[in-house]
C-alpha cells in the first residue's frame, strides 16, 4: 500500500487529487498565469510525495531497488519543475531579457 494509513482519504482520493494538481500546474504553465507559484507548489507536491510515499518504504525495505528508484525519479522531477520556476522568475525579473542569448550553443557558435 503506497498511501500511509494515517493519511485521511482513500487511495482513489489521493490519485484524483494529485492528478488534478498535475493538470493545474500544466494549465498554469501553458496559460502563463501564476506559473512560478504553480512550479513551486508542484515541486512541494513532489517533495511530499517522496517524503511520505517513497522514502519510508525505501528505509523499511532497503533491498528493493524500485523504491530507491522511486525516490530518485521523484526528486529529479521536483528539481526539474523547481528549476523551471527559477528560470521563469529570472525572465520575469528581467535578469534574462532574451532567452536565446543565453543559449550555450549560440554563445559557443559566436566564440568559435
Amino acid at each position: 500500500q503506497m498511501i500511509p494509513t494515517w493519511m485521511p482519504g482513500d487511495p482513489t482520493f489521493w490519485a484524483m487529487f494529485t492528478g488534478v494538481a498535475h493538470a493545474a500546474v500544466g494549465i498554469a504553465l501553458i496559460a502563463n498565469r501564476g506559473a512560478i507559484l504553480a512550479t513551486r507548489l508542484g515541486g512541494l507536491m513532489y517533495l511530499c510525495f517522496a517524503a511520505i510515499v517513497w522514502i519510508p518504504g525505501a528505509i523499511v525495505h532497503p533491498a528493493e531497488w524500485l523504491r530507491w528508484a522511486g525516490v530518485g525519479i521523484t526528486l529529479a522531477m521536483m528539481g526539474g519543475v523547481w528549476s523551471l520556476g527559477d528560470y521563469l522568475s529570472w525572465i520575469s525579473a528581467g535578469e534574462i531579457r532574451n532567452p536565446e542569448e543565453n543559449d550555450w550553443r549560440a554563445r559557443t557558435a559566436r566564440v568559435g
